[in-house]
């Protein structure tokens, strides 16, 4: 894409970042969008993306990352990947407080982690308390006899 430049009246080749949808007008990327090429005619959604990430910032070339084993799903993905909070734990990880947009841990031995913003479960065989919320220990069976 190109647009006219309304100073000299040239055409100019679109920047990346930006959307030139016609010869007369150009528009900067929006949040959860992004053109990592010159010249683009659309802007990308972060959908799109290699890494299926966020861009919360106008003008974009790029989709930032999700933060440690965190990931964006469309079940997550309220900002329409316009917030790093749109990431959320991966399967298998956990954040205690539930946060959104933050880094997550790994599911403790013993413990079932769903993802998203779910606590860890007991898995069968152990037992916790929801005093320790990621904190399981293994059921023993005492021997009767």
């Amino acid at each position: 894409g190109e647009y006219l430049s309304s100073t000299d009246g040239t055409c100019n080749l679109c920047p990346a970042g930006h959307a030139c949808p016609d010869k007369s007008s150009i528009e900067a990327c929006s949040p959860g969008t992004y053109a990592d090429q010159p010249g683009m005619v659309a802007c990308v959604s972060c959908d799109n993306s290699a890494n299926v990430g966020y861009s919360n910032e106008t003008g974009a070339v790029e989709c930032s990352d999700c933060p440690l084993n965190t990931e964006r799903t469309i079940e997550s993905s309220f900002s329409n990947g316009a917030s790093e909070e749109d990431c959320v734990c991966k399967f298998g990880y956990y954040r205690l407080d539930g946060a959104r947009g933050l880094p997550c841990e790994p599911c403790p031995e013993g413990g079932f982690c769903a993802g998203g913003t779910e606590l860890p479960r007991p898995l069968p065989g152990y037992w916790g308390t929801s005093d320790h919320p990621d904190s399981f220990a293994l059921c023993t069976i005492r021997d009767s006899g």
